[in-house]
């Protein structure tokens, strides 16, 4: 069994693989956000408008700031620091996660940036990135009906950002694609 993430995988195995391949959820949204939330209980909250943008720009920045201001809430980012000998420093993966748990909104153009927004039901966009492809993200916002959620920098607005997002739908679309992810796991696994 071959199983794949983007809709256009099971295009691509069947094309040139010749075989039909299974989508599945990303392993990521098999948990609950119950089961993440107990990862990081020990993380102080941080409120506002979270953005992890991993290529970021001052043009995406302004406009993000922007938006804070406009939402009347301040910026923050779960995104490399530097330290005293100008080395990077990441945050851990439970302060990383507690970003998106307790975040009013995210601005985001990572995959696992939107995942943690729609797993924690938050308020997001997705900034179009074509220097990473798209593939993922578009395959990802089909699946729960959430494409206006994929935007360019000019449409990182407060209008954009309260668009309301029907979140009982997409939870139940959540559920169904879940347990058809892992029956089909267990299945192959036995």
């Amino acid at each position: 069994m071959i199983s794949v993430r983007e809709i256009s995988a099971v295009q691509l195995c069947k094309h040139f693989l010749k075989t039909e391949a299974q989508l599945v959820l990303d392993p990521t949204l098999l948990l609950s956000p119950n089961a993440y939330e107990d990862l990081c209980v020990n993380i102080p909250s941080e409120r506002g408008l979270l953005f992890y943008v991993l290529d970021i720009s001052d043009n995406i920045l302004n406009q993000i700031q922007t938006m804070g201001r406009e939402l009347n809430v301040k910026t923050f980012t779960r995104k490399h620091s530097y330290s005293w000998a100008h080395k990077k420093v990441y945050p851990g993966v439970e302060e990383w996660i507690a970003g998106f748990r307790d975040a009013h909104f995210v601005v985001t153009d990572s995959f696992h940036g939107t995942v943690f927004s729609i797993i924690f039901n938050k308020p997001f966009l997705t900034i179009y990135n074509p220097l990473r492809g798209n593939a993922r993200l578009e395959s990802l916002l089909n699946l729960f009906d959430l494409t206006r959620r994929l935007v360019v920098v000019d449409q990182l607005t407060k209008g954009r950002m309260e668009d309301p997002i029907d979140w009982i739908s997409v939870n139940k679309k959540i559920n169904q694609l879940k347990k058809k992810s892992l029956d089909m796991l267990f299945q192959n696994l036995h």
